[in-house]
């Protein structure tokens, strides 16, 4: 049964989803969400700094949900949907009520606070929030169709590029990201294999030969260590990692840790940033190669289907029209090269129009141009003569 108010609703907003405006601006956002993501690589950047970013990237994810509902209102469910565009956009939105369900579950009690930051950081999160890449196609998509309407006014998407698009593509999108989270996986537990060899390294060393040894080795990593002099604790900061820049931009637990009791009365800082930002290079490494293999895929796609089938299809339609009208027209002209069993076909439909047609032709040139008289011919020769 049809409910009239949603049919009044839907049609109020389909002109905003196929708003020019409208979609250039879902670029800008997406483009700024997809920054977000990148600034953070390139820049160091602060706790506080980092924290901001966090807020800006959950008010725009925010924007992204209140665009899928209003598609899952405005279009019609069977185009949405089922469809690549309703993937993308669920799984750029999975980060946000991730971090709901861990700050409820931390409220709850269920995790403790200490572990708040290993829950909302778990492996393959990077290459999730990256997915948000691909909505630039549905935006790509729409400003090509209208284009191609500006051209030609009777222009509509080939429903045969379209199923062959989403097809390959989901394809495509589900395999990169399954291969990608799985990338990332391995790249977590190796990371964490390196930050255990380390903690026992330095606790090897500090235990042997004591902290400030394990500092000199270390130096590359070892950012404070604490020693008992004269029944009082004196930390001695390593000059790669001040104390004020630690506050600033180091998370406890994540970026570094605490060794206690190596030693009565000592301790050692051990740094885990390098290890935390080599994953998150290689994460996005991986993200990269994932959407420039999405894009190129797809933009050779578009180009083969539009030039070896689309545009030669639509040309031999056209002629077939202009024959059904009336118009002699002898050859469809379509390119010959590179030539392909579309051009074949399109060839042979020429030839069966000539075949077809050259039996009027011939009688309407017999009309035009009447048989001479008998009289007008020249005398037989006689045989016996």
């Amino acid at each position: 049964m049809k409910h009239p108010k949603r049919n009044s609703l839907s049609r109020t907003l389909e002109p905003l989803l196929h708003n020019p405006l409208y979609n250039f601006a879902a670029i800008l956002v997406t483009i700024a969400s997809i920054l977000i993501l990148i600034v953070p690589l390139i820049v160091d950047l602060s706790l506080s700094e980092r924290a901001a970013l966090r807020v800006i990237d959950r008010a725009i994810l925010l924007l992204f949900l209140a665009e899928m509902l209003l598609r899952l209102i405005g279009m019609r469910r069977r185009r949405y949907f089922p469809g690549l565009t309703f993937w993308i956009d669920l799984i750029v939105v999975l980060p946000l009520f991730h971090e709901l369900g861990v700050h409820l579950l931390v409220d709850a009690g269920f995790i403790s606070p200490a572990d708040r930051s290993a829950y909302l950081d778990f492996p393959g999160l990077y290459l999730i929030q990256g997915v948000r890449t691909l909505r630039l196609l549905h935006s790509i998509q729409y400003f090509y169709l209208q284009k191609q309407m500006g051209l030609t006014a009777d222009r509509v998407m080939s429903s045969t590029k379209q199923r062959i698009f989403s097809g390959v593509s989901s394809i495509l999108f589900f395999i990169i990201l399954a291969l990608g989270v799985g990338v990332s996986i391995v790249v977590f537990n190796l990371t964490e294999i390196q930050k255990q060899n380390r903690l026992q390294q330095v606790r090897v060393q500090a235990t042997s030969y004591g902290v400030l040894q394990a500092k000199l080795l270390f130096e590359e990593f070892v950012m404070a260590v604490t020693v008992t002099v004269d029944g009082e604790k004196e930390t001695i900061e390593s000059e790669r990692f001040p104390a004020e820049r630690v506050r600033e931009y180091f998370r406890y637990r994540n970026d570094y840790i605490q060794l206690d009791g190596v030693n009565p009365g000592e301790s050692v800082q051990v740094s885990f940033r390098d290890l935390n930002r080599r994953r998150e290079i290689v994460e996005f490494a991986t993200l990269a190669t994932g959407m420039l293999v999405v894009f190129a895929l797809l933009i050779s796609l578009n180009y083969y289907l539009t030039h070896l089938v689309l545009t030669p299809v639509e040309r031999a339609m056209r002629v077939i029209e202009l024959r059904l009208s009336g118009e002699e027209l002898e050859s469809s002209d379509i390119r010959q090269t590179p030539f392909t069993e579309i051009t074949l076909l399109v060839n042979g439909m020429d030839l069966l129009y000539q075949k077809m047609r050259a039996p009027a032709r011939k009688q309407i040139t017999d009309r035009e141009h009447p048989r001479r008289r008998k009289s007008d011919r020249p005398p037989e020769s006689d045989p016996d003569s």
